[in-house]
């Protein structure tokens, strides 16, 4: 009787564990922030330390698990899933859409550092973010360019990271390698407008998790190619 009082005390304690979440906004993320936890006992006890497990899991709106783990299946970038200390970089989430996510970290608790870990006795904590999906306005509005513009600038907006993430442009969905293929990679694509016929072009910019796995989607805006006039006098 006292061995089973001991555990459910202990668990007791291990199930307060907190988590140190000054990262996480209390707002909606985008995909490609950085987000840093630290998930710590509220009560040490001498001796004892821990082996932790972090997990991220899509949920919906009534707080249910809908997914698989983003850290096991390696669609996350990130570092620590086995420490006390956790960060990743938010995913890629289809355009207009929003998914929430479960952040859970796990403690088990053994005797020393090479203790093994008691499963009868694990705490568990959780915090909860959102991220947004991007729109089209993120990289900017329509353009109206003259056909002599060889340096056409179009930007992905500072709310949207880039680390942890694969970027690639093109215009008119051209391969890489064409001649007005923006370079691959980069926030931003500097476009020849010479290059282009008069009229209508599409700039994209396609969204990858680095891992290549989880979510992609793509953004768009217009580039309206205009004809500098050539008049004359009769």
């Amino acid at each position: 009787m006292a061995k089973n009082t001991i555990v459910l005390l202990l668990t007791a304690l291990l199930a307060a564990t907190c988590m140190s979440a000054s990262a996480v906004s209390q707002e909606a993320l985008r995909p490609g922030q950085a987000i840093s936890l630290t998930a710590i006992d509220q009560e040490v006890q001498d001796g004892v330390s821990y082996d932790y497990l972090w997990t991220v899991v899509e949920v919906d709106e009534d707080g249910n698990e809908i997914g698989d783990d983003l850290v096991s299946t390696g669609v996350l970038s990130q570092t620590g899933s086995n420490t006390g200390s956790f960060a990743f970089l938010t995913p890629v989430i289809p355009k207009g859409q929003h998914k929430k996510f479960i952040i859970k970290a796990r403690l088990t608790p053994k005797k020393g550092q090479n203790g093994v870990g008691l499963t009868t006795c694990i705490g568990e904590t959780s915090q909860e973010i959102r991220v947004d999906g991007p729109s089209d306005s993120v990289i900017g509005e329509d353009l109206i360019v003259c056909e002599d513009n060889s340096n056409v600038e179009v930007e992905l907006d500072e709310s949207i990271g880039d680390n942890g993430l694969d970027l690639q442009w093109s215009v008119d969905d051209e391969a890489p390698g064409s001649r007005n293929h923006p370079e691959k990679g980069k926030r931003f694509a500097s476009i020849d407008a010479t290059e282009l016929s008069i009229g209508e072009h599409i700039v994209k910019l396609k969204l990858k998790n680095n891992s290549g796995k989880g979510d992609e989607t793509e953004v768009i805006k217009r580039i309206h190619v205009i004809h500098r006039p050539k008049p004359i006098i009769q």
